[in-house]
């Protein structure tokens, strides 16, 4: 039914519109059109503010084992009762250990409007008039382990509005021995960095893009213009853990020239907010760690909803399927069992290894552009 509001996210791209079905209302309420700013004048402000993810964790900084800093990353969303437009030209960031003030970081309006977006309104739902992305790092002593942030706020009216939210911060505690997905060796595409795309979605801020590697670490044996030319093709993807499946999908089709998405295919697949996944699985283990496993063969998937996995269990083979450009394997653990609407939670592998210039136990985040081994041995 119209009036529907339309986004681009490319300016001059022309953009069409399908309705299936036409309503016409012989009359509309005064005011339907009228924009929320206008609309609502009279209204007092409610503003909302909250945190994406909901639980915040913190990340060591280190590549071969800790170090002294760590880093944490997370969205503000900031909602009004009645939609109306709202502009931050103020913030200040206050580190707190325990009761004790560490350090106080401001930023002005150019810096806010960088750091501005609306994000959570499509995928997630959230009924969001701007959203602001800070990414933070402190050293680990003390720790910081909550922070205060303070928005000035002015509305279409020139009204300026004051708004805080506490934030706490903590370091997570795995509840499950997770063994990575892959066999031998690998490296992550993107993933274990708060700057890349993952960082952008709600339930993937601690998602991993991997790449399998044949034994002399190599990518493809050919020219990498067919998905059979990249070593990842086809290998199997294993259990991280143990239990029950709670979802799975296995219809849609390889992208069949990489690094090309075929969009206009992916785009007329049913359920949008899984397609993105391709064939994918998720598995409940048991105490609110839920592990995505995405992009697999079309057809390969071998388990169905509710069935009981074991660790080390072949669940299909990696492929190219969904929002994928080349053959890898898209991992990542969340608090929920629902994709774009789940808190992230980080990764910590029982049986990875360095096997670059540094060799030994990879015990913290793992880091894109670094040669890995995965034993199940």
């Amino acid at each position: 039914m119209v009036p529907f509001s339309e986004r681009r996210d490319t300016p001059q791209r022309l953009v069409q519109i399908t309705l299936d079905q036409v309503e016409v209302v012989e009359r509309f309420a005064p005011g339907f059109f009228e924009h929320p700013d206008q609309r609502y004048a009279d209204q007092p402000f409610g503003i909302g503010l909250m945190t994406v993810p909901r639980t915040i964790y913190k990340e060591n900084d280190g590549l071969f084992g800790s170090i002294n800093q760590e880093s944490w990353f997370f969205h503000v969303v900031v909602s009004e009762t009645y939609g109306r437009s709202l502009t931050p030209t103020h913030a200040s960031l206050k580190y707190y250990s325990g009761e004790e003030l560490l350090e106080t970081r401001t930023l002005n309006k150019p810096s806010l409007s960088g750091l501005s977006g609306v994000r959570f309104a499509t995928a997630a739902g959230l009924d969001e008039v701007f959203d602001l992305r800070f990414q933070c790092s402190f050293m680990t002593e003390p720790p910081v382990d909550k922070m205060q942030v303070d928005l000035t706020l002015v509305a279409h009216d020139g009204t300026t509005l004051n708004e805080s939210l506490e934030v706490t911060l903590s370091r997570y505690e795995p509840k499950t021995e997770l063994w990575f997905p892959l066999e031998g060796y690998f490296v992550i595409l993107a993933g274990g960095d708060f700057n890349e795309h993952h960082a952008q979605e709600w339930s993937q801020h601690h998602a991993l893009d991997i790449l399998a590697l044949g034994p002399d670490r190599q990518l493809v044996s050919g020219y990498a213009a067919t998905n059979q030319d990249f070593v990842s093709w086809g290998r199997e993807v294993l259990a991280p853990a143990d239990g029950v499946v709670v979802y799975t999908r296995n219809d849609v089709p390889d992208n069949a020239n990489p690094p090309r998405v075929d969009k206009e295919s992916l785009n007329k697949l049913p359920d949008p907010l899984w397609r993105v996944g391709g064939n994918s699985v998720v598995i409940d283990h048991g105490n609110g760690e839920f592990s995505f496993l995405a992009h697999m063969q079309q057809g390969s998937v071998r388990v169905a909803m509710g069935e009981v996995v074991k660790r080390g269990q072949v669940l299909g083979l990696l492929g190219n399927s969904g929002n994928s450009s080349a053959p890898h394997l898209h991992y990542h653990l969340m608090a929920g069992d629902t994709l774009f609407r789940s808190d992230p939670i980080p990764l910590r592998f029982k049986n990875v290894f360095f096997d670059g210039v540094a060799k030994g136990f990879a015990t913290g985040p793992l880091k894109r552009g670094v040669y890995l081994r995965a034993n199940w041995q």
